[in-house]
């Protein structure tokens, strides 16, 4: 079972999807675990739209990285870019850098199984059946604010293709939001003990010692 979710997108596309999409949250950008803006909508990516992958390396041991440009997604960055850590068997970083030329409102979100709630230092526990993955969320140039929130369909975009109203599961995320016009935000996952879930991860952000460093 994932731990951290995807929400994927509406089913029973509505006759208005193909212009409306953003409006139904599961195919919106605010749907995924993604980089977005909140000064500006964010603008309606076309498939087959890809991001740059800038390097990569894998390793059956020991795990695998990669990273990404993005930068083409978000109007007026200078730049963005996405660096995905995994260290098996079960503990991820994410880096997420931006740049932009002037101060700009940016979220970060992810969806968890639960309710998983943070706390003041960016920690949380995301809890299914018996198993914990503890997670911090950082902003490590910066303050950011995070809080836990639910999406929910809002009429009149709440509605499947043959008129009846989509369930409302209200799914839950956590949402860390903040301003400026650079930003590195590094969110760290693990499988661990429920015990030391958020323990381990407080100590994993000691100042000037950061797990996703400069050309991983």
């Amino acid at each position: 079972k994932r731990l951290i979710t995807d929400l994927g997108s509406s089913t029973g596309y509505p006759p208005d999807y193909g212009k409306t999409r953003e409006r139904y949250y599961p195919s919106s950008w605010a749907g995924h675990n993604v980089l977005t803006l909140t000064d500006r909508a964010m603008p309606d990516a076309k498939a087959p739209t890809k991001g740059k992958f800038l390097g990569s390396e894998f390793d059956d041991r020991r795990g695998g990285w990669w990273r990404m440009d993005l930068t083409q997604f978000y109007p007026k960055a200078r730049r963005v870019v996405r660096t995905v850590v995994h260290l098996n068997p079960a503990t991820v970083a994410v880096l997420d850098e931006a740049e932009f030329g002037a101060d700009t409102g940016l979220a970060l979100r992810w969806h968890t199984i639960d309710r998983a709630a943070p706390d003041a230092d960016g920690r949380f526990t995301v809890s299914a059946d018996g198993v914990h993955l503890g997670a911090r969320v950082v902003r490590v140039d910066g303050d950011a604010q995070l809080t836990r929130h639910e999406h929910e369909y809002r009429a009149p975009y709440h509605l499947d293709r043959l008129g009846f109203p989509y369930p409302q599961p209200r799914e839950s995320f956590v949402l860390a939001n903040w301003r400026g016009t650079q930003s590195r935000v590094l969110s760290l996952f693990t499988i661990t003990p429920k015990h030391v879930a958020q323990t381990g991860l407080a100590l994993a952000l000691r100042p000037g010692i950061h797990p996703v460093a400069e050309g991983a």
